[in-house]
């Protein structure tokens, strides 16, 4: 034929790739990921923590506790008694500049439990003592 550079050849000089098994590995790949992410960001126990219209942030805070609804503590995702908090205080030594710190308790923990910490932390010299919550709404 005139004009084709053909030759006979059936081979145009474009080789044909099938993209169709890579798009699949990668949603499988993403799919997982995302369903593996936030195990991995919530290693510790669940909290419904009490909702406000206003919430500031509080990334700075070096020590942050957790009290879930049976009462169980935490320090920083590792499990301790309230007896233990003076201990682990006293083991910051010159790094005590942590003189803040955030409870994050569990809506049904009775009252008197986290006020028990507070006054506990408030007896180290932890002055500065944050409660977390969620913020309601989009603002």
């Amino acid at each position: 034929m005139a004009g084709s550079s053909n030759n006979g050849n059936q081979n145009n000089g474009f080789a044909e790739i099938n993209i169709t098994p890579f798009v699949d590995v990668m949603l499988v790949l993403l799919i997982t990921v995302m369903i593996s992410t936030p195990a991995l960001v919530y290693k510790g126990m669940r909290i419904a923590l009490p909702k406000v219209k206003q919430a500031e942030d509080v990334t700075h805070i070096t020590l942050s506790f957790n009290l879930d609804k049976t009462g169980a503590l935490t320090l920083d995702g590792k499990p301790i008694t309230l007896d233990e908090v003076t201990k682990i205080y006293e083991e910051l030594g010159e790094n005590k500049s942590a003189s803040d710190a955030i409870l994050l308790a569990d809506r049904d923990v009775s009252h008197g439990k986290v006020i028990e910490l507070a006054d506990r932390l408030r007896d180290l010299g932890i002055q500065q003592i944050g409660f977390g919550v969620h913020k309601v709404g989009g603002k």
